[in-house]
């Protein structure tokens, strides 16, 4: 639950981000420019909220002398996220000011066939992914399918993901 929270700020943070810097240069075109804003908002937001949450880590381990002290800067980082973001929406509804966010979505009938697309598009890679590769009682299995340099790549990746 803490990690789609966690999500769903860095999303509105780079919507904050995404809208400021980009919506007022690109003219208007025909077309969902969703796809395009969506994957900026969800990138920019979670390397802006990833920084601010190290450089947060950095000040209170400096501080406290803790060896763990992600947790404490992940609470503080999301608490002044969620902050700034009341803020700026209470300030927008004060002043009345909107941003362009209409122009994310500007044809919805091929908005719901992009979407359709993607979705199914997702399933497939979801089952090829789990076609190539298993978990079975502790160990990685990679199909009859997987050849050349899968092998090597996947335990060079598999020694990234244990650390």
């Amino acid at each position: 639950m803490l990690a789609l929270l966690y999500i769903l700020i860095s999303v509105l943070i780079g919507r904050e981000v995404t809208e400021l810097f980009l919506l007022r240069r690109v003219r208007e075109t025909t077309g969902n420019r969703f796809w395009l804003l969506f994957p900026m908002a969800f990138g920019s937001g979670t390397l802006i909220v990833t920084w601010l949450v190290y450089a947060a880590a950095y000040i209170v381990e400096k501080i406290t002398a803790d060896r763990h002290p992600l947790f404490i800067a992940n609470l503080i980082i999301l608490l002044l996220s969620v902050l700034y973001l009341c803020i700026v929406y209470v300030w927008r509804k004060k002043t009345g000011r909107k941003l362009a966010r209409k122009n994310w979505i500007q044809e919805e009938r091929l908005f719901r066939k992009e979407l359709i697309f993607f979705a199914l598009l997702f399933l497939f890679i979801l089952y090829m992914m789990f076609y190539v590769f298993r978990i079975k009682d502790g160990y990685l299995w990679a199909g009859f399918t997987v050849f050349s340099d899968y092998a090597p790549h996947t335990s060079m990746i598999r020694s990234f993901s244990v650390g």
